[in-house]
């Protein structure tokens, strides 16, 4: 019998069992839901480093309510009919992404006919479709993510949800519920697209005056919000909601499981930057930066950005999306070592994907994407 053994041999044996045939395990019986070694941080590094290094698809784009590859979007402007097809189980009918927010392979959508989430791994096709509460309403959303409990091995997946009204909403994926998380707030706005990192969730966030800027993290395994400082002069940042006054462009973006990395175009110094933060996830819970691409450019000003690293070729893929008029429009950029080089399209100016109805979302891109088996 298992139990039988050695504490010692069942620890080694259990640190060689892939994480999805724990998670089947933990199902049969109450002494395994509740094991100790799950949720112990020497045993989940030891499992970690043990697991065999994860492959990346490389990055997917939202845009006019579809998803696509990166370079099918880029260079062909087609989406193949039979791939990456969100559907309703309900209507047997395509679903219309509003929008997506990327944790661990799975794209947390909202839709743009009613108010339900859905959980979507879009390589796999598998789909879980939630119900907010009935007090919740799209319209209401500051911003939401998708996260997990990164103290256990097992991922329990949860979803945050911030209103206007300064609530913050917490729905949990193994209970099936929604409970509020009463005395949490992020404190600030939301400056930028959320990204999630290691099971939490990052945003630029603006506390009080237009230049108290921060990096807001927010701990699924606490429950709690944080802020880190941002490697700039926070005089520099003058608001990049507010188009009169934005002299700046502020988006996160994330390499592999390893680093958050962030977009600074600077109107008054005529440079883009991309910084790349350290390890996240260390002793210390601090956040430290450092330059990791810089180019003499003129930004193109929009609310909404999202970039992509390719970390191979030191490369950033930058997308804007501008809205006018009651019209949106699309751009992309490139720029870094290879694209100077090779003079890749974006690199001597900014591509564009012409004037589209406001109410088509996205350029938004997500970039490495795991692979799964």
């Amino acid at each position: 019998m298992f139990s039988d053994l050695p504490k010692e041999i069942e620890e080694e044996i259990l640190s060689r069992v892939p994480v999805e045939s724990l998670r089947q395990l933990r199902a049969t019986a109450k002494r395994w839901y509740h094991h100790p070694l799950f949720r112990d941080p020497k045993f989940i590094k030891r499992h970690f480093d043990r697991t065999p290094p994860s492959k990346y698809h490389k990055a997917i784009v939202l845009h006019e309510f579809k998803i696509q590859s990166m370079s099918s979007y880029l260079f062909h402007r087609r989406i193949s009919p039979s791939k990456f097809l969100l559907i309703d189980p309900v209507s047997n009918k395509k679903v219309d992404i509003a929008h997506a927010f990327h944790c661990d392979g799975i794209l947390l959508c909202t839709n743009t006919k009613d108010n339900r989430f859905v959980a979507w791994k879009p390589f796999k096709g598998q789909t879980r479709w939630i119900q907010p509460r009935e007090n919740g309403m799209m319209s209401s959303y500051r911003s939401y993510a998708l996260g997990y409990d990164n103290k256990e091995l097992c991922r329990s997946y949860k979803i945050l949800r911030s209103l206007e009204d300064q609530t913050v909403e917490m729905y949990e994926f193994k209970s099936d519920s929604w409970r509020n998380l009463d005395g949490v707030s992020p404190g600030g706005s939301f400056e930028s697209l959320g990204v999630s990192l290691k099971g939490n969730a990052y945003w630029i966030s603006r506390r009080g005056g237009a230049k108290e800027y921060s990096l807001l993290e927010f701990d699924f395994s606490t429950e709690k919000f944080q802020n880190h400082y941002l490697p700039f002069n926070e005089a520099d940042c003058l608001g990049p909601y507010v188009l009169k006054e934005g002299l700046n462009n502020l988006a996160l973006s994330v390499v592999k499981e390893d680093r958050l990395c962030l977009l600074y175009e600077s109107k008054t110094k005529s440079k883009n930057e991309i910084w790349m933060s350290s390890e996240i996830g260390g002793e210390t819970g601090s956040v430290s930066w450092f330059k990791y691409l810089a180019v003499e450019a003129t930004p193109f000003y929009t609310r909404h950005v999202s970039f992509y690293i390719d970390e191979e070729e030191k490369l950033a893929t930058c997308f804007y999306n501008h809205e006018r008029h009651m019209q949106c429009l699309a751009k992309y950029n490139k720029f870094g070592d290879v694209a100077t080089r090779k003079g890749l399209p974006g690199m001597d100016g900014y591509e564009g994907f012409g004037w589209l109805p406001s109410t088509a979302c996205g350029p938004i891109v997500f970039g490495y994407l795991p692979w799964f088996d």
